[in-house]
């Protein structure tokens, strides 16, 4: 069930973006990488500003540091 897409994690660095591209009279939304990334690097994208779950990546630029302490609903 579901697209390749459902594989992508977030972080608050990623590797990659997402893109819209047209096609014609059709609009896609593509994953392009941001930078190198090497065999066996998790691919990650950010999920942006509105999570529906607790941002763990423990980075010191997290976006969502804010929200850190609060209870994963996915652990309750």
């Amino acid at each position: 069930m579901g697209g390749l897409m459902r594989f992508l994690n977030h972080s608050c660095r990623p590797v990659t973006e997402f893109v819209e591209v047209s096609n014609g009279g059709r609009t896609t939304v593509v994953v392009v990488t941001t930078q190198d990334i090497l065999r066996g690097e998790e691919v990650t994208v950010d999920y942006g500003d509105d999570l529906w779950f607790v941002c763990r990546c423990e980075l010191s630029e997290c976006r969502h540091s804010n929200i850190q302490d609060e209870e994963d609903p996915l652990e309750v």
